[in-house]
């Protein structure tokens, strides 16, 4: 068996998978909607704890190795004590990203500063008794490793990941005590093993290997089995990433570049910060903040794209909120939560418009993440990009690249590609149906989104 959590923004996902069956058994703790997120690592322990129970995980369930991905880029600063400070710098925060200017100024160097040394060096600059206190800094899922195993590192896929975090040089320009910044170790290499401390603490048995894995975007590409150029993973959940892979960068405003799982490859990709809370914040609006996704697409299947005039308008920005275009005293919540989704797959067919452009074609998106389970959903962004929709069996991918490392360290496969080769499987495959209906109002909505 092998153990994996995926610590998401609002959930925290377990599961466990049979390498004999080829079998996952999942489940999912809701995180509390804590506004102050300094309180987000003790929600991590709760949710590892909770969820170790709800698998029933003893010393006889034969787990051989347990591995955390999470979000980022987060970075939580660690006391002497190892305990985490009350300063969580986690990645929806955009004000980090105006001290990378600065960062630059005194470096001159070519580290990525908007990924996790902003973050640091704000904390250096607006709260320096905290930055004084910490010992040393760790990611999110370094942080729920540490817990596990009282191990701190860095996890990084490989050495072309190193200018998003830090080096010696950049560290001593800076100012910054090198012992603040846990060493790097590879994805799927030994982090260490459960302690007893972390047996007493969450019922997992204690020398359990926990490994380490990598960004969530990057364990989701393996995840999904997204190595082929042109293949372009949708990760869902409360943002939204358009991840595709291609030999060849592009250079947009709205474009990040990073590695690939695969090498010589490039990841292409186009965020929206907050596309799936919006219909979280729709549903707080219409009085229905504990409505499931299964009933909120239950109510939309009712309405035809033809009786919609209304847009739903929102720019990829973590600030941003969104307007609707077109409303009307006639129209219900159904018609709001209709043009909500198809805001989502507007802006899918945006993305791909930009990398289709920039000439890096799109061949099919590969969708995962929980809107994945909405086969309305996946449906609707046929229909509107014109794409093939290919859907996994587990559409929580970063669990299955999880997975596929943990079987690669246990010498069941010898890449983390061949790996996902055998434990991704396919749900079905959507084709368009609907495509011509869409041309008007897409284009409206392009014109109108790009004034938004």
């Amino acid at each position: 068996m092998i153990l994996s959590f995926d610590i998401g923004t609002t959930t925290v996902k377990g599961s466990l998978y049979n390498s004999a069956t080829g079998s996952f058994i999942l489940t999912r703790y809701p995180l509390p909607a804590d506004k102050d997120r300094s309180f987000a690592p003790v929600r991590w322990q709760e949710a590892i704890r909770i969820i170790v129970q709800k698998l029933e995980i003893t010393n006889k369930t034969g787990v051989r190795a347990i591995l955390v991905s999470g979000h980022g880029p987060t970075v939580i600063p660690v006391s002497k004590s190892g305990e985490p400070l009350n300063s969580i710098m986690d990645w929806t925060g955009p004000e980090f990203k105006r001290y990378s200017g600065e960062i630059e100024s005194i470096t001159g160097s070519e580290i990525d500063t908007a990924f996790f040394l902003s973050r640091i060096y704000a904390l250096s600059r607006r709260d320096p008794s905290v930055f004084e206190k910490t010992a040393f800094f760790l990611g999110c899922p370094e942080y729920v490793t540490f817990y596990l195993t009282g191990n701190s590192w860095t996890f990084l896929p490989n050495e072309k990941f190193e200018r998003y975090y830090w080096n010696d040089a950049v560290l001593s320009k800076l100012g910054m005590d090198g012992a603040l910044f846990p060493p790097f170790i590879r994805t799927g290499e030994l982090a260490g093993k459960v302690s007893r401390e972390a047996e007493t603490r969450t019922g997992l048995p204690a020398g359990v290997p926990v490994l380490a894995t990598g960004p969530d975007y990057f364990m989701a590409l393996i995840g999904t089995n997204t190595y082929e150029p042109g293949q372009l993973c949708d990760r869902t959940g409360t943002s939204e990433g358009f991840n595709l892979c291609s030999r060849r960068s592009i250079h947009h405003k709205m474009i990040r570049i990073s590695p690939h799982p695969r090498q010589n490859f490039l990841n292409n990709a186009l965020l929206l910060p907050f596309s799936g809370r919006m219909l979280n914040r729709l549903k707080s609006a219409v009085s229905e903040p504990r409505m499931d996704y299964k009933r909120l697409f239950s109510e939309i299947k009712g309405i035809s794209p033809e009786s919609l005039d209304i847009l739903f308008l929102f720019y990829p920005s973590f600030h941003s909120g969104g307007v609707f275009y077109g409303l009307h005293r006639m129209y219900k919540r159904s018609h709001l939560f209709r043009a909500v989704c198809e805001s989502m797959a507007f802006w899918a067919r945006k993305a791909i418009t930009i990398f289709e452009s920039n000439g890096c074609p799109v061949s099919e998106m590969r969708v995962c993440g929980r809107l994945a389970e909405s086969r309305f959903l996946n449906q609707l962004k046929a229909d509107i990009t014109g794409k093939k929709i290919w859907v996994p069996g587990n559409k929580e991918a970063e669990i299955t690249g999880n997975t596929a490392a943990g079987l690669c360290y246990l010498g069941e496969y010898s890449h983390f590609e061949e790996a996902a080769g055998h434990i991704v499987t396919e749900e079905e495959i959507l084709l368009p149906e609907k495509h011509s209906l869409f041309e008007e109002r897409f284009a409206l909505f392009d014109a109108l989104s790009d004034r938004f």
